[in-house]
């Protein structure tokens, strides 16, 4: 018998049941010591796992359901390439991975995957599918102003997403971006003079924070809860447009204009935790929270600072503050798994 690859012999090896028997396990007061014993390969993976009478027979038969047809493949596939073999004997290991997790609590599938990460790392990753160095990040962000903004603006909404970069370890590159906007206002006035004051239109006006950072993060996704903490430097736009749309009309803005622009630079902290869904480990919630600090001066806009004065000219009087922010993040990553090569 040949192995084509390096690989493809890992793979088989660990799909292979080994000589030999497990060790008594330490039993808990709360169950009485088996009667069964799992084989030395499957016992390797559930070190440190109680498990049942029923438990210990649903796994073996699980093993026994798959393991002759990798070994089929691995035997009969001598007229086929290295990938193709490695493709089947990785399918054939993720279909019978899930079908051992579905046999255990979630207490023993966090030390099942603990034994195979320490054990097995490049048998596990063939199991679950190869997993991507990329997450993608998403969600919605309430931001609190902090300080001096606080005096004039009350609550921030918007939304934000990115990309998470997984250079090794808990270690991660990250870069992020969003748009939140922290007020708006809408006016109804007659479009013009003379017949064009019987034509209302009406006049919203929308302060917005559009930002954009990069930098570094420890903690990643995985199947496990994580906490993760990070820090990113960037800009931050603080802007406020005009626009007119018809009165009672569901019609598209017909004409718009910016009435201040501010960029300024920012730091920020953050750190929250990642919950997975499900078992994949590709998909978690994201609860976290976030503050940026931005310059000394920046000049924005708020609810009063555009006015109309008695000759019915506009007036816009910009405010000139401090405006850093606290934001919570309700959010979702994904981990996309790699497209297998053929």
């Amino acid at each position: 018998m040949s192995i084509r690859s390096p690989l493809l012999a890992l793979l088989f090896a660990f799909a292979s049941p080994a000589a030999g028997a497990q060790p008594p396990a330490v039993m808990s007061p709360a169950h009485p010591p088996s009667t069964l014993t799992l084989d030395a390969a499957l016992a390797e993976h559930f070190k440190g796992i109680v498990l049942t009478d029923r438990q210990i027979r649903q796994l073996t038969a699980i093993r026994a359901k798959h393991h002759p047809a990798m070994a089929a493949r691995h035997h009969g596939g001598a007229d086929q390439g290295d990938t193709a073999q490695t493709s089947e004997v990785q399918r054939r290991m993720a279909a019978e991975h899930e079908e051992l997790l579905s046999v255990l609590t979630e207490a023993q599938r966090r030390v099942f995957d603990e034994n195979m990460t320490g054990d097995h790392p490049l048998a596990l990753g063939a199991t679950r599918g190869p997993s991507s160095s990329l997450v993608i990040p998403f969600g919605l962000h309430i931001g609190i102003p902090q300080g001096a903004f606080a005096e004039n603006v009350t609550l921030a909404g918007g939304v934000g997403g990115g990309l998470l970069w997984k250079v090794g370890g808990p270690f991660a590159l990250r870069a992020d971006f969003g748009v939140s906007a922290y007020g708006s206002e809408r006016r109804t006035v007659p479009l013009g003079g003379g017949a064009l004051s019987l034509i209302f239109v009406d006049v919203v006006t929308t302060n917005t924070i559009v930002g954009g950072s990069i930098g570094g993060q420890v903690g990643v996704p995985s199947r496990t809860i994580r906490p993760y903490l990070g820090g990113l430097l960037g800009f931050s736009a603080f802007t406020t447009t005009s626009s007119v749309e018809g009165s009672n009309s569901t019609n598209e803005p017909f004409a718009s204009s910016t009435n201040a622009n501010d960029v300024t630079f920012s730091t920020t902290a953050l750190t929250g935790l990642y919950l997975p869904v499900g078992r994949s480990g590709n998909v978690h919630l994201d609860l976290g929270v976030r503050h940026t600090w931005h310059g000394e001066r920046v000049r924005y806009l708020a609810e009063g600072s555009i006015t109309e004065d008695l000759n019915g000219d506009m007036v816009i009087v910009p405010l000139e503050s401090r405006a850093d922010i606290l934001t919570i993040v309700f959010g979702v990553t994904v981990v996309p798994n790699k497209s297998p090569k053929h």
